[in-house]
């Protein structure tokens, strides 16, 4: 007898907190708001200040009785607008929104309450160079909304894809996939709230623009074009015979002014806390090659001088065969094949 009343009293406990869970949930629910954007541009793609800049419409559709007073009227109409404008872009250096417009819009018996409003921002974006210049990129936009946590109101995408502006005008870019994703965020932090518990949590959702560049390998070639002509000229040694020693040192020591001069034009282009990208591999592996056929015109200097001729011709022409060679090869793996490029 004992274990069925204590059995019931169970019952009834998970019954109460499980209703009590639900109504919860249902209030979550109730003050979901879903969140889109459209984007019209995106531009000023700066590597060096891992910025891009876009502009954008958003929009967000919540219940109709927004503030919960049983009536649908023009103070919702405030909530709303209220609501978009405090759904913070996250990892933006700064942005304004401007055009704010709030509709009321019946839809399968409910009313909702759709805002709109337009906005331009410099975003900050951490740039993946490792394979600069055969660089996918991934940009994003961070929505959070800042003034009710996950316990008031719960942010969802409102959309499949990211919508874009058909002349978007994206110039060196093109634009292959996007994604959208909904999460939660903690804060270790209850921003001083004497109720709190030393944390607290926000939505988040990201809207993410996969991109790639538009005639990489051509864009591959200006940048290192410098390089590549540096490497040429310095090759031209093992043609000069060591009577004309002053020539042939003077063009080694040129080519490796001007892959310093080319390697500084393209510094201006990126971080310079970036990792050792593609291009700083190219131009480290030219002055290492610029320094091989400059130890190599000491090594035939002292063959000449030994009055080794023949000696000295046959090891320019191996050396210069070699270092055109494993360069060339070098490049290409480290260029082209080991970052999926093909010709």
């Amino acid at each position: 007898m004992k274990v069925r009343v204590f059995m019931v009293k169970s019952i009834c406990i998970i019954l109460f907190y499980s209703g009590f869970i639900y109504a919860g949930k249902a209030q979550v629910a109730k003050d979901t708001i879903r969140m889109g954007v459209f984007i019209e541009s995106l531009y000023d793609i700066d590597f060096a200040n891992y910025s891009f800049n876009t502009n954008f419409w958003m929009w967000s559709v919540a219940h109709g009785d927004i503030n919960n007073d049983g009536k649908i009227n023009e103070e919702d109409s405030i909530a709303s607008l209220e609501r978009i404008k405090l759904i913070a872009l996250s990892n933006a250096k700064e942005y304004a929104y401007s055009s704010q417009m709030a509709f009321k819009v019946e839809s399968g018996g409910k009313t909702f309450w759709w805002a709109t409003q337009f906005c331009r921002a410099e975003i900050y974006q951490k740039w993946e160079l490792e394979s600069y210049p055969f660089d996918p990129q991934e940009m994003s936009l961070k929505f959070e909304n800042t003034a009710f946590d996950t316990t008031q109101a719960i942010m969802l995408n409102g959309q499949d894809s990211v919508s874009f502006k058909d002349d978007i005008n994206l110039v060196g870019w093109d634009i292959y996939k996007s994604k959208i994703h909904s999460s939660i965020v903690k804060y270790n932090t209850d921003f001083g709230d004497p109720n709190g518990n030393g944390s607290s949590y926000y939505s988040r959702v990201v809207f993410t623009v996969q991109m790639e560049r538009i005639s990489a390998f051509s864009y591959f070639i200006k940048l290192c074009l410098g390089a590549f002509v540096a490497f040429l000229v310095a090759l031209l040694v093992f043609a000069i015979g060591p009577p004309a020693i002053e020539s042939r040192f003077g063009l080694g020591v040129g080519a490796l002014f001007a892959v310093a001069a080319n390697k500084y034009v393209v510094d201006l282009s990126i971080p310079e806390n970036a990792t050792n990208c593609l291009i700083d591999k190219i131009h480290e592996i030219t002055f290492v090659y610029i320094l091989i056929t400059l130890v190599a015109s000491v090594i035939s200097l002292y063959l000449e001088r030994g009055e080794k001729i023949q000696e000295r011709k046959k090891f320019d022409l191996i050396a210069a065969v070699l270092v055109l060679t494993t360069y060339t090869l070098i490049i290409w793996q480290f260029g082209l094949l080991a970052n999926g490029y093909k010709l």
